[in-house]
């Protein structure tokens, strides 16, 4: 077996422990062996901080062993430990309070792990200029409806309300459904992780000039000044868990379709994120399926 097949293997093992520690209830908690397994992926990413990760040999070896057949395997085997989590979960009454806290924090770990993975992946794969997107007509009033119909629960359990307020008119855009649901998912996380009890984040969308302009406001805490000159770089808030590359996937994947990303935000007075994105995306298209 070759060593990049042994950096997978060595990832599910980590990733076994993860669920096991956690379920048992060990010293140290579910967040402390998070932190632990999540550090091996900072790590590695790191090291290509000023230049892309594709052309990082310090994190091609795990890039590449997590795009072969192991990597693979182990995001299906994130999504098992997701699964079974959710399973048990369910089951109420057949667990101790106890155990509902233990469950609940490994389907957050192996949650958090897999998005981390799949956001390396992503930027990897953008940096090598091989992401191409599946472009369709994508309703943006349902765009808004389903982003904001993913993270509802974990917004009211925050004491978050989460606003819809796109325009009648806004109608169709060309670009990936697909992708632009991530760009969104990563934008309301962040809202969340700024926004405490009691305040909101809402989902703006208006159409002017020959594009559509996607806005998510939250009324948090706002972003220091020092910070928003930086705020798309890679790696910057990464000491909130992940590798720390949302926003700076955010603004790959807005510029993939041909538009670009502002911030607007005081300290104090909440933040607003805007995607412009053309009418037709600008991006390359994806291959025909050969039938």
């Amino acid at each position: 077996m070759s060593k990049l097949r042994l950096s997978a293997t060595a990832l599910l093992a980590t990733l076994a422990l993860v669920a096991t520690h956690s379920a048992a209830g060990q010293t140290g908690g579910a967040d402390t062996t998070l932190d632990s397994v999540q550090q091996r992926l900072r790590n590695a990413v790191l090291a290509a901080k000023d230049k892309p990760l594709a052309q990082s040999p310090e994190a091609g070896q795990v890039i590449t062993a997590l795009r072969s057949t192991g990597g693979a395997v182990g995001l299906c085997s994130m999504t098992t430990i997701i699964g079974y989590s959710e399973l048990l979960e369910r089951a109420g009454e057949g667990l101790s309070e106890r155990g509902r806290g233990h469950v609940a924090a490994v389907r957050t770990a192996a949650t958090h792990l897999a998005r981390s993975i799949d956001d390396v992946l992503d930027i990897a794969q953008i940096d090598a200029g091989e992401m191409a997107l599946d472009l369709e007509d994508v309703d943006v009033g349902r765009l808004l409806e389903s982003a904001a119909a993913r993270w509802t629960r974990q917004a009211e359990g925050g004491g978050v309300t989460i606003v819809l307020e796109p325009d009648s008119d806004v109608g169709l855009i060309r670009g990936d459904a697909r992708r632009l649901g991530q760009t969104l998912d990563h934008l309301i996380e962040n809202g969340l992780r700024q926004t405490p009890a009691g305040g909101e984040i809402t989902l703006a969308a208006t159409r002017a000039l020959a594009e559509v302009r996607i806005s998510i406001s939250d009324t948090g805490r706002g972003i220091p000044f020092h910070v928003q000159a930086h705020i798309f770089d890679r790696f910057v808030g990464r000491d909130q868990g992940g590798p720390g590359l949302g926003l700076a996937l955010v603004k790959a994947l807005v510029e993939l379709h041909g538009g670009w990303v502002a911030l607007e935000s005081e300290p104090g007075a909440g933040a607003t994120f805007t995607c412009h994105l053309p009418e037709a995306a600008q991006g390359a298209a994806a291959a025909p399926e050969l039938f």
